[in-house]
Order: structure tokens, then C-alpha cells, then sequence
């Protein structure tokens, strides 16, 4: 099958190098206006593109062209987050499946869309929220589902990192969403897989009119359960990816990209086997054999992602209001 990357920074580099793991795939275009051939020499097994001996793609800077020029089956949209909805259309309308990073869309409306234009045109859409796939984050998923531990009653999950470059599109939050896009979504997103709609979001954090918000710290309210989110641009401190899990009966933790345990008779925390596949390659994989088997992506439903931004969205508005926001089910 034909794959295109729309977008070659540094997420659509990764994508490429995991889609190089993979058989029955074959990159076949490039979509960047800013694609530097010389540059690409990092990934070897896909370019420069023609060298002899490696897969041959064609770079576009338009992707009219590309689709009038190619046969593409499967489109990878790895733009910056404004451009998503209008590239996922004109993908979904040109009869390609779509894989698309992450924030689905800036607002629900946009999601609606891009999921109207899926359905309409009968493919395969799938937004890759990595968390569900992580290790380490996976396994969490399992051991709340088979109950092992018992309930899962209270989860602190805290994804800190750098502020983003005044010139970086990143920077403008009509472009990127904020932090509220970039890094709030990943673990919005993971909450609402774990556990569905909360009854209520409180939020507060580091809010300026023009620059949009900084830092957020979220509070999820279920029936029986507890969910504090803490998310960040902090200068240029680094990053920090992490949780910790309290159930009936076990608590777990993640940090330093190793999950750690102990129950009641345990004195310290001991190290948990986890599954070896980074992330962004088993999202990847998965969609893949998806679109190969003619399968709905379960694990990562685009409604499901479409709900997640509402989340997102609603404890935006708290933050920025200052008051609790209660949701209808």
C-alpha cells in the first residue's frame, strides 16, 4: 500500500523511520514545503530520496499535485495542529485512510468534520494518541480493566517541557492550541480512556489574555475516582513525563520511563516487565493493520478523540473562568 507523509518536521521523520519497520508499506510521497533533501540523510533507509538501493518517494510542496500525480492509499498528516482539518478532508476526499497526530482538531466542530468526511467516503481514520499505546501506560489500562488491584481510585498524571521558540508556530496559541493542545491533550485523552466523561472539571493554572495558557492543573471528578492532570511550558526546563496510580489494593508509578509498584507488604517500590514497542510505533502498527484488515481502530476511536478536545476545551474555559464546569452525560 502507498503511503504519503504530509508535513516532514520532526514528528513526520519519526512516522517515516517507524514506517520503515513495517512490510506491505511503502513510502511513496512527501508533502512539505520545506523539505531540504540533504537533511534527510538521518533516516537512511528513506532517503536522500532516488539513492540507489532505497525506497524511492517523490517530494511535493502541493498536495493537489501529489494526489493528482500519485496513487496514495494511506495519508500520515503530521502538520502543525491548525492545518490538520483542512489536509484530513482533502485526504479523506481523495479516497486515502488517514493516521493524524495529534490535537485531532483545534475545536469540535473541526473533529465533526474531519469524522463526517471519513464516514462519508468510507476510510479509516485515526488520531495517533500515543499514550494508549506507551508502555508503561498501556499495562496501566489492563490492570484498571481486570481489576488485579482492585479499583482504580485516584491517578496523578504531570507532563511538563520547555517553552516553546517565539518564532515557532508553536508559540501563537490561535495556531497550536497552547499548552492545552500540546501537551494537556496527551493526558485529557488518557484520563478519558481510562475512565470516560468526568461529572466535573475544575482548573486553574497560568493564564495571560494574548499568550493563552502556560501551566494548567486539572481536577477530574468521577463517581468513585479522582484524576489531577498537571501540565506545563516551563522555560527551558526539561521534560517530564510521569504518573502515579492509586488502586484498592496496589499503587503504582511511572518515571523515568519505568513503571514501579508495591502493594501493602512491599518496603519499596519494585520494577514492572512492560511491552517493549515504543508508542509511536505500536500506534502506528495498529493503524496499519487496521486499514490492512478493513478493521475500525477500537483501541483509538476518532469520536473518542473528538471527545477528549471537548475535555480539553471544558477545562480551558474553567481555568479561565475561574469556576468548576459540570458535564451532562
Amino acid at each position: 500500500m502507498n503511503v504519503a507523509i504530509i508535513g516532514y518536521g520532526g514528528l513526520g521523520k519519526l512516522h517515516a523511520r517507524n514506517l520503515g519497520k513495517m512490510n506491505d508499506f511503502k513510502l511513496t510521497a512527501i508533502c512539505d514545503i520545506n523539505y531540504v533533501p540533504q537533511a534527510d540523510n538521518t533516516y537512511s533507509h528513506f532517503g536522500p530520496a532516488g539513492t540507489a538501493g532505497k525506497p524511492e518517494f517523490t517530494v511535493y510542496e502541493k498536495s493537489a499535485k501529489m494526489f493528482k500525480n500519485e496513487k496514495i492509499d494511506i495519508v500520515i498528516d503530521a502538520l502543525p495542529s491548525y492545518l490538520h482539518t483542512e489536509y484530513n478532508i482533502e485526504a479523506l476526499e481523495n479516497g486515502c485512510h488517514v493516521f493524524t497526530e495529534k490535537p485531532f482538531a483545534l475545536t469540535v466542530k473541526d473533529c465533526e468534520a474531519v469524522i463526517r468526511a471519513a464516514k462519508e467516503n468510507r476510510r479509516t481514520l485515526m488520531v495517533g494518541h500515543c499514550m494508549r499505546f506507551w508502555p508503561g501506560w498501556k499495562e496501566l489500562k489492563e490492570y484498571m480493566s481486570d481489576k488485579r488491584y482492585g479499583k482504580l481510585r485516584y491517578l496523578s498524571l504531570r507532563r511538563m517541557g520547555g517553552s516553546p521558540r517565539k518564532e515557532s508556530w508553536f508559540s501563537n496559541p490561535k495556531k497550536s492550541g497552547g499548552v492545552t493542545m500540546d501537551l494537556h491533550i496527551h493526558d485529557v485523552d488518557f484520563a478519558n480512556y481510562l475512565f470516560g466523561k468526568p461529572r466535573a472539571i475544575s482548573a486553574s493554572g497560568i493564564y495571560d489574555k494574548a499568550k493563552g495558557i502556560d501551566v494548567v492543573n486539572a481536577q477530574y471528578r468521577y463517581n468513585d475516582a479522582v484524576v489531577k492532570i498537571e501540565n506545563g511550558w516551563i522555560g527551558q526546563s526539561a521534560f517530564v513525563m510521569e504518573y502515579q496510580a492509586v488502586f484498592d489494593n496496589k499503587v503504582l508509578t511511572y518515571e523515568d520511563g519505568k513503571l514501579l509498584g508495591f502493594d501493602t507488604g512491599d518496603k519499596k517500590f519494585t520494577e514492572i516487565p512492560v511491552e517493549n514497542m515504543g508508542g509511536h510505533q505500536a500506534e502506528l502498527a495498529y493503524f496499519l493493520d487496521c486499514v490492512k484488515n478493513g478493521k475500525k481502530p477500537a483501541v483509538c476511536l476518532p469520536e473518542h478523540s473528538r471527545d477528549s478536545i471537548a475535555l480539553a476545551l471544558a477545562g480551558a474555559a474553567s481555568m479561565k473562568s475561574g469556576r468548576t464546569v459540570s458535564l451532562k452525560k
